[in-house]
């Protein structure tokens, strides 16, 4: 029934087929038809795979019968390999000693299992030497010579030069029969060398006969050893030899198949065997198959199916033009609903399009709002900044939160605006120059942002070095309507900014550069606070505030303050001869001097007029001694010039004094290196004297 409904309705759903013209007569017998062809081609198939299930059985029996062929050829070729190598080591050496070739035939034995014994018959045909079974002297008569029956045997191989195979009756009179392999021994006779005796092989004048190696295996013992078992599962095997049946192996309870029998001849040069192979009725239950019958059966219900469907179609086929009107009305409706859901889909799309629109918006919304959090939050921090670096860490910080996936940096111009230096990057990549020149960017020449890219028809500017980025935006950072430097950001894609973002970058610009000129602002005060603008060494105000910090600093660690107090000798008549303008240029050389002379904790002050001063923390009286007149001789070796005038040498008159040896508080301290300056000028000048010459 589901069938049949599934044929309905594909007829049903395919109105506009038609079945092609042909007789009433033939559509009144196709199911008839239909039956007998598709039974026929069940019974021609059913034959088909019989017969390839016999030839499936004949072709594996025939490699079960050369399989076995193979493995006694094999097998029976490792024995009498072994025979030939006792042979061989007899023709080469010569004679053995009878305990070696026993306890050599006592292992070939052991180890291939099938021989029941191996001796050695010399050239009259008498048995000498023989292990480990005894039974071999069977053949022998009383006088120990060889019985005729066997003589012709031996005589055999002496004529082939060669060994032999032949099947006789049991040594043991029993009704069993033995394998008997017999090689002859040609010894080799002294000062023959090795070679002669091989290419001489019937030359008496190097060779010697010597006898027969022989040995015997029991025929079913042999052929046990020589197949496995596991090879024989399924088959009835038979060994012949000539028309003589030497070996059998069937199992009694198991019937063989002699229609399937197949042959092959084992490949060895010393018998004429021939292996027959049977297969047994179970191993062809198990490769005999129920398919075929299978396959039939099913074809005939197949071939009745197939035509009782025939006939439904065709019943359903004259019910199908019934509905055929039917269904062409409701084609029409259904394609007028089609219709009514298409309208139904485009105002959806127009309100989903709405909806899409106001959550843009509202995400645009979202993200200004984000943006204008941390540009606030920037701010903030900005004002909170105490030095440019601080102030660059916060930019750094929150660039790229505002413009993610961009690498870029501050640039700020120097006091003289020749040039223009990087003092902030992020990014993966920098790809600009780290300094340049301000014509070199071209938001500074226009004084407005500047955006290129690869698509852009602009000039890129030439600060923009090559590099992966597709997208290069220089915006300048004003102040008071001057250009302080520029916010530079590049991105590896294009971008188009929008107006939001443009303003976004433009208030970024904007909020760094005042930070920074504040910034810069508060360092100049600062500096002009703590400096003395001549010299640009710090004040006296800074002294007294650093030597009150050093000295609580080496209260706590217990160390000393060495402290230098320094006047240039003659200093109002140099002004006097040279003017005020050389005076002021020997207070500048020698600061710069002492600048250069001083460490990273060092403090160099001007004091008043032409006296300076040195405070060194963690240095003892004598270092500091030490280190004035390294100072003293410095300044004599200064060379002052006052235009193309050379001036005089200057010197300079030091006074030595250390905390906490000489006072307890900077006041007193500094009271005692001026007094020790003092005493230098009363001495004569350009000298050093310490504290400790103070001393009456």
């Amino acid at each position: 029934m589901r069938l049949s409904s599934t044929i309905q309705k594909f007829i049903v759903s395919t109105p506009k087929m038609r079945v092609e013209p042909i007789s009433r007569q033939f559509l009144r017998y196709l199911p008839a038809l239909t039956v007998i062809s598709i039974f026929s081609l069940s019974v021609l198939l059913w034959q088909a795979l019989a017969l390839q299930q016999k030839k499936q059985i004949e072709r594996k029996t025939d490699l079960e019968a050369t399989s076995v062929a193979n493995q006694i050829s094999n097998q029976l070729e490792e024995r009498i390999l072994a025979l030939i190598r006792m042979a061989g080591r007899w023709e080469h050496s010569g004679r053995p000693i009878q305990q070696e070739w026993e306890r050599d035939a006592i292992l070939y034995t052991l180890h291939f299992g099938a021989y029941k014994a191996i001796a050695w018959v010399d050239s009259d045909y008498q048995l000498r030497w023989i292990e480990p079974d005894l039974s071999l002297e069977s053949i022998y008569d009383n006088n120990a010579s060889i019985k005729q029956s066997y003589k012709d045997i031996l005589n055999k191989a002496y004529t082939q030069r060669h060994l032999v195979i032949q099947q006789i009756p049991s040594f043991n009179a029993s009704k069993n029969t033995d394998i008997v392999v017999i090689i002859p021994l040609f010894a080799r006779l002294e000062k023959t060398s090795l070679e002669q005796a091989q290419t001489s092989r019937e030359d008496r004048k190097y060779r010697r006969f010597d006898g027969f190696i022989m040995t015997a295996s029991p025929v079913n013992q042999l052929f046990e050893i020589l197949v496995s078992e596991e090879i024989l599962q399924g088959y009835a095997v038979e060994i012949w030899d000539g028309d003589h049946k030497i070996y059998e192996y069937l199992d009694p309870q198991k019937r063989s198949l002699t229609t399937f029998m197949k042959e092959a001849d084992v490949n060895l040069d010393s018998v004429n065997w021939r292996v027959r192979v049977y297969p047994t009725e179970e191993l062809l239950a198990l490769e005999q198959t129920h398919l075929p019958i299978i396959v039939l059966g099913s074809g005939g219900l197949i071939a009745l199916l197939m035509g009782l469907v025939i006939r439904q179609a065709q019943i359903l086929n004259r019910r199908a033009k019934k509905f055929e009107m039917a269904n062409q009305d409701l084609q029409k409706e259904v394609e007028e609903r089609h219709r009514t859901e298409q309208a139904l889909q485009q105002t959806y799309d127009n309100l989903e399009q709405q909806a899409q629109e106001r959550i843009a918006w509202v995400n645009t919304l979202e993200q200004r709002n984000k943006e204008r959090t941390l540009l606030n939050r920037m701010n903030d921090l900005l004002q909170a900044c105490l030095s440019t670096e601080e102030a660059t860490q916060v930019v750094s910080k929150t660039v790229p939160l505002l413009f993610p996936e961009s690498s870029g940096g501050i640039y700020w111009i120097n006091n003289s605006r020749t040039w223009v230096e990087a003092i902030a990057n992020w990014g993966e990549t920098l790809t600009s120059k780290i300094v340049f020149a301000p014509h070199e960017c071209l938001s500074l020449r226009q004084g407005q942002p500047y955006l290129s890219d690869e698509t852009d028809i602009g000039l890129p500017c030439q600060h923009v070095e090559h590099s992966h980025a597709l997208s290069h935006w220089c915006i300048p950072m004003m102040a008071q309507g001057e250009a302080l430097g520029i916010l530079y950001l590049s991105f590896l894609e294009v971008q188009n900014f929008n107006e939001n973002q443009q303003q976004l970058g433009t208030m970024i610009a904007r909020s760094i550069g005042l930070a920074l000129a504040n910034l810069k602002l508060r360092e100049n005060l600062r500096h002009q606070s703590i400096r003395d603008p001549l010299t640009e060494l710090f004040n006296r105000r800074y002294m007294e505030e650093s030597l009150e910090r050093e000295i609580n600093r080496a209260t706590r660690k217990q160390h000393p303050i060495g402290i230098l107090m320094i006047d240039v000798d003659h200093f109002k008549r140099f002004n006097d001869t040279y003017g005020h303008d050389a005076g002021d240029s020997v207070l500048k050389v020698i600061g710069q001097f002492l600048q250069s002379q001083v460490r990273g904790g060092d403090i160099a002050c001007r004091y008043g007029g032409e006296e300076l001063i040195l405070i060194l923390p963690e240095v003892n009286l004598k270092d500091t001694q030490n280190r004035g007149e390294k100072i003293r001789e410095g300044v004599k070796k200064l060379k002052l010039k006052k235009g193309s005038q050379e001036l005089d040498q200057i010197t300079v008159s030091i006074g030595v004094a250390c905390f906490p040896e000489q006072g307890l508080t900077g006041e007193v301290v500094i009271q005692t290196a001026d007094a020790a300056l003092y005493k230098a000028k009363t001495q004569g000048r350009d000298r050093v004297v310490t504290a400790d010459e103070l001393i009456p």
